[in-house]
């Protein structure tokens, strides 16, 4: 029999929730002209995609995802550009500088470095926020940070309660180049890994100098020199030129260009270092240093070398004897009869002529 009866109930299937739409991109976000003098305007002008909300602030209500704008401020200010959706939402930056009667006629530069025709050492300093002790700080050559030229990465400053950064002489920054710099918390003073909001980009300048005369910038590796024959596997020496006031160097070896093949890395006070351990014959390998304390640096150029070859020359592998072959007996009986018949043959032809 077939019972009859309400159908049972099954349980709903859960859906996933949609994921959520990607970030906004701003296509453009700038000020032209970005330095102006009293009573000058300046046009903003935007280019967002994928945004359900943008704004600029300050004083600027909410805008069409793409437009432009004039604005008269009456001081330097930098205008913030917030485009949201669903995803989340992004901002970009742009700074308007107000030049009084004094600056025009006396602009200030950061200086130039004579030995190497690059920037003087200078000093980022900012703010703590919120007891933060660990911090990342950033330098470009536009205030989108897309060309960018330095990065810190995770960066504990030797004060928690005034923050700053030593910038060496003698790096990437060329003269007569403006430049950008920002910076941001990364960690709280608790251990919370914290990724702050950048803050407000700042704009400096190198001032024009003396043509650069280091093959590259930054530290200058001597021993072994790029692409050295030869060099011994075993206590293999390291050595480079000083970096000013550098109290600390790291140093990697590896066995590919981009260093991720890493064999040693290691930290050191002088201006040298001995690989204790014992490297491949007939191999390249790979090093770079940089500078650590008292605050990082730019790192040198990459080298190489080849190691030397194996002083034991590869043994030819040895070949077995074969073995002799051994003519089996009926073989040789065969000889024989067929022997015989052929020396009775020869002698029935003798008989049979005379």
């Amino acid at each position: 029999m077939i019972p009859i009866g309400p159908p049972k109930e099954t349980s709903p299937v859960p859906i996933a929730p949609p994921p959520p739409p990607p970030l906004p991109i701003i296509n453009l976000f700038s000020a032209e002209p970005p330095v102006i003098t009293a009573c000058q305007s300046v046009m903003l002008t935007w280019n967002v995609a994928g945004a359900k909300l943008v704004t600029i602030q300050p004083t600027v209500n909410d805008v069409e995802p793409i437009g432009s704008t004039q604005v008269s401020p009456s001081q330097s200010t930098a205008y913030t550009l917030i485009a949201s959706n669903e995803g989340g939402s992004v901002t970009s930056y742009v700074t308007i500088t107000m030049k009084t009667i004094e600056d025009t006629t006396s602009q200030k530069f950061v200086g130039v470095d004579p030995v190497t025709g690059r920037n003087q050492s200078m000093a980022f300093e900012w703010e703590q926020l919120c007891l933060s002790n660990m911090y990342q700080v950033q330098i470009a050559k536009d205030s989108r940070f897309t060309l960018m030229v330095f990065d810190t990465g995770v960066y504990a400053p030797s004060s928690t309660t005034s923050p700053a950064m030593l910038y060496q002489a003698g790096g990437r920054l060329e003269a007569g180049h403006t430049y950008y710099w920002r910076a941001r918390v990364r960690q709280a003073a608790t251990g919370q890994v914290i990724l702050g909001p950048w803050s407000v980009p700042q704009q400096f300048t190198i001032g024009a100098g003396y043509q650069v005369s280091t093959p590259y910038q930054g530290i200058q590796l001597l021993s072994p020199v790029n692409s050295c024959l030869g060099y011994p596997v075993k206590s293999v020496p390291f050595t480079w030129s000083p970096y000013k006031e550098v109290t600390r160097y790291q140093i990697v070896l590896a066995k590919d260009p981009a260093l991720t093949k890493i064999i040693d890395v290691a930290e050191v006070s002088t201006t040298s270092y001995v690989y204790k351990g014992t490297l491949d014959y007939s191999t390249s390998y790979f090093w770079q240093v940089a500078a650590i304390q008292p605050a990082p640096s730019d790192p040198s150029t990459v080298f190489t070398f080849i190691t030397e070859a194996s002083p034991i020359p590869p043994q030819p592998p040895v070949l077995s004897e074969l073995p002799q072959s051994t003519t089996p007996l009926w073989v040789w009986v065969v000889i024989g009869i067929g022997a015989a018949l052929l020396i009775a043959v020869i002698i029935l032809v003798l008989l049979a002529r005379k």
